[in-house]
């Protein structure tokens, strides 16, 4: 009969103890806002030691601030063979949020130039017309 006490008591107050236990939050009214700031303490009348559904006991108040986001250019400027571009994001009314912030970081198309052909085409067409010219000159100032 000793051995069923011990049994029931190893046993059954594990199982009440591991029980869900369902938390009663309870809080004060906000205070006043002060530095657009109003605080309130919450406590869990069940004591569950489970803060995953506490109430906020923090919050924002007073004028609402709009933030103002303003942006560098993206840099590179020409699409780099990486694909990513970046600029810099600043909230000139620092009003503390992320909400609306536009991107810093883009994707971009890559393409090569092959604008340097362009150039050398045009010149060595210069060089050649240059070189037939003074060919041409040193001709004409022998036949004469």
């Amino acid at each position: 009969m000793n051995y069923q006490i011990v049994f029931l008591f190893l046993f059954l107050i594990p199982l009440a103890s591991s029980a869900t236990c369902n938390p009663d939050w309870q809080c004060s009214l906000w205070s006043p806002c002060i530095n657009n700031t109003q605080i309130r303490n919450c406590i869990d009348f069940n004591a569950c030691a489970d803060e995953t559904s506490k109430p906020l006991e923090e919050q924002f108040c007073g004028a609402i601030c709009n933030a103002n986001w303003t942006c560098s250019e993206w840099t590179p400027e020409r699409c780099p063979e990486n694909q990513t571009q970046i600029r810099g994001c600043a909230d000139s009314n620092n009003c503390g949020k992320i909400d609306g912030k536009p991107e810093e970081i883009q994707t971009c198309e890559f393409q090569r130039d092959f604008s340097w052909i362009f150039y050398f085409i045009v010149a060595v067409t210069i060089i050649f017309i240059v070189g037939a010219v003074w060919i041409i000159i040193k001709r004409f100032k022998k036949s004469y």
